[in-house]
């Protein structure tokens, strides 16, 4: 339920980022095409704000919960940290300027997608490991970071991601059923 609940703020906040992408987009539109006015006190810091608390609170806890599961999945959720904090570098950027082309998206994205690929290349390399299943949880999960990328509701990628990500949690919480895994799961 921890992923779950992680997954389900993150959707939350996916689905306010498309409500402000949208007001900007169109206060943009109006402006004759040219990028919103900045200030202190804009939307874009609001969801900075926003992932900043799922963040601090989410992920910290399924780190800290993970540090006692310990093994090689410690390793693979410090990759998942910086995939979280490259996407925060990411929307700190897109806070600020206004929609950028694809080349530059692509470019902008490379820090997390880079990241991305790394918790997967983790699993792979561990086939056959007791935490594999482990991996493979945290693996699918990932791929919800995807979402800045996806037009026009990003919240529905997100919402794929967790349940591939469920599938192979729920393998882990029937194998260790009363173990530690329930509370990096719940």
């Amino acid at each position: 339920a921890r992923i779950r609940k992680m997954a389900a703020d993150l959707a939350k906040l996916v689905s306010r980022l498309e409500t402000v992408a949208t007001r900007l987009e169109n206060a943009a539109n109006k402006g004759g095409g040219a990028a919103p006015v900045e200030t202190e006190s804009s939307s874009g810091s609001e969801f900075v704000a926003a992932f900043d608390a799922l963040l601090h609170d989410k992920l910290k806890a399924f780190v800290d919960c993970t540090a006692k599961l310990g093994g090689d999945l410690v390793e693979q959720v410090k990759l998942v940290q910086t995939a979280f904090q490259s996407q925060r570098e990411f929307l700190v950027v897109a806070s600020k300027h206004g929609e950028p082309g694809p080349n530059v998206l692509q470019d902008l994205l490379k820090p997390t997608s880079g990241a991305m690929i790394q918790v997967q290349e983790f699993k792979e390399k561990r086939r056959g490991h007791a935490q594999f299943d482990h991996f493979t949880c945290v693996a699918d999960g990932i791929a919800a970071l995807g979402w800045v990328a996806v037009t026009p509701k990003p919240s529905l990628f997100v919402k794929d991601g967790v349940n591939a990500a469920q599938f192979y949690g729920n393998r882990v919480i029937k194998e260790f059923k009363g173990k530690n895994e329930d509370q990096w799961l719940g």
